[in-house]
């Protein structure tokens, strides 16, 4: 039986709470980082740029389900 991480906890609790928001509630997906891939050499990141859920919310879940540590955050 393997350990769930902190990650693992936090994705299973965002994509447990989509559920809870109504179509026309705004939200988005910014990940924090040291060097994120764009290329800038930023901090943050928008997976997913705020706005209504409606049709985004798969997309939402599916994003956050892919998160993986970058940089040690």
């Amino acid at each position: 039986m393997s350990t769930a991480t902190k990650l693992d906890l936090a994705k299973s609790a965002a994509s447990d709470a989509l559920e809870q928001f109504k179509d026309d509630d705004e939200l988005g997906l910014r990940v924090f980082t040291m060097g994120l891939s764009s290329g800038t050499g930023g901090t943050s990141e928008d997976l997913v740029p705020i706005g209504p859920l409606g049709q985004e919310r798969e997309s939402l879940r599916n994003k956050i389900d892919s998160l993986i540590p970058l940089e040690g955050t």
